[in-house]
């Protein structure tokens, strides 16, 4: 159970300054004997009432293996779990077990990236995907004007826009 700063303070000023048997102050203000005992200790050695500073909690994986997903990430935003297990696995093998649980730890705590981080680099890297897939079939439709031998305009603006069509649909299956 915790106890507020305040109760604390109460009982170890009644244990330090009035010097009143902790068994007293325990019954009089309904806390533990031990707790106490355990918080005046803690005042003797830190000069401080408060709680001792939890440690800051650390990677289970090894620096390198963080920074390999982090790299690996960046550099696959649509990636899948399987691929990247297999990447760990294929680099490390006898490091660490590889889960798909441990996997989303370790993104999430120890290299900070969320679902929504994830997705908003996935939607990006898709967004930045379907322009170059418009830039690859303006230049195909490009030269296939230019090396077009039908000498109307008609027949070109045919040609163009199969070209553009068929481009469209590539985009389609791909997505």
């Amino acid at each position: 159970m915790t106890y507020s700063l305040d109760i604390r303070l109460g009982g170890i000023v009644l244990m330090y300054v009035y010097s009143i048997d902790t068994t007293t102050v325990a019954s009089v203000l309904g806390l533990s004997h031990r707790s106490l005992v355990r918080w005046y200790k803690h005042l003797r050695t830190t000069g401080n009432v408060l709680k001792a500073n939890t440690k800051a909690k650390s990677s289970r994986w090894p620096r390198d293996m963080c920074a390999f997903v982090q790299t690996y990430v960046k550099a696959h935003p649509c990636f899948y779990f399987e691929e990247l297990r297999y990447e760990l696995r294929k680099r490390y093998r006898d490091t660490i077990g590889v889960s798909d649980a441990t996997i989303c730890r370790a993104l999430r705590f120890d290299l900070k990236l969320t679902r929504k981080v994830l997705t908003k680099r996935a939607r990006e890297r898709v967004f930045h995907a379907k322009g170059e897939i418009m830039l690859a079939v303006l230049i195909l439709s490009t030269a296939t004007l230019i090396n077009s031998s039908s000498s109307t305009k008609h027949q070109r603006t045919e040609d163009l826009l199969y070209v553009i069509m068929v481009g469209l649909q590539d985009i389609h299956r791909h997505m």
